[in-house]
């Protein structure tokens, strides 16, 4: 039997088709490309998991830049410097986060004055650190 005649949309599909089998497959959705952006993740992810279990021992995080310090300071005093300075940093740091973090979102009570809403802040849940009460002072300059 015969085969019918191929429509123009027939032909044109067939042509469009036969174009793409020629192109090189595109970067994000090759194989090769998934796989390596697999690993860049997997070692990411460690790193990071590394870092938060430094960053959770500031001590220990200090000690061993302090030791990587004393080990480059022949090579390099600069580079010396700059894991000394890291060392203090990781020392200070919690405290510095703990006083940026403040606290948590403070329960709130509505209140009508003269038919308008406002809210205030229960005085329990009112955070007492110093940031806060900075915050605080020029939120009411405002």
């Amino acid at each position: 039997m015969a085969e019918p005649p191929k429509s123009r949309l027939d032909r044109e599909l067939d042509e469009i088709l036969a174009k793409k089998s020629r192109e090189p497959i595109q970067f994000p959705s090759h194989p090769r490309a998934q796989q390596n952006n697999r690993t860049r993740q997997h070692w990411q992810d460690k790193a990071t998991h590394i870092w938060d279990r430094l960053a959770a021992m500031p001590i220990a995080l200090a000690f061993t830049l302090v030791v990587i310090a004393m080990l480059v300071h022949d090579f390099s005093p600069l580079l010396a410097l700059l894991l000394n300075t890291g060392a203090v940093m990781a020392i200070w740091w919690p405290g510095v986060r703990a006083l940026m973090r403040g606290s948590a979102p403070a329960n709130t009570d509505v209140k009508y004055w003269r038919g308008r809403p406002y809210t205030t802040e229960i005085k329990s849940t009112i955070s007492r650190s110093p940031m806060d009460s900075i915050k605080r002072y020029f939120n009411r300059r405002r």
